[in-house]
């Protein structure tokens, strides 16, 4: 939870903030974050876990196969 940007802002994670940030737990955290302390919602955080969840369906949808 600390390394997926829950616990700690992704800020703190270094040169891997970069990419932690695109992680649906970061991206959830910072809107969290956003929301509780400084009130508006951050619309980044909240694009980026639809666009893994539309990306997963998709993925999901291309590769699952009854047997």
């Amino acid at each position: 939870m600390a390394g997926g940007g829950v616990v700690l802002p992704t800020s703190s994670c270094g040169a891997a903030s970069a990419v932690i940030g695109f992680l649906p737990s970061a991206a959830l955290g910072d809107a969290m974050r956003a929301a509780l302390v400084d009130a508006p919602l951050d619309g980044t955080a909240l694009v980026i876990p639809v666009v893994w969840g539309v990306l997963g369906t998709f993925l999901t949808a291309r590769t699952f196969k009854w047997e």
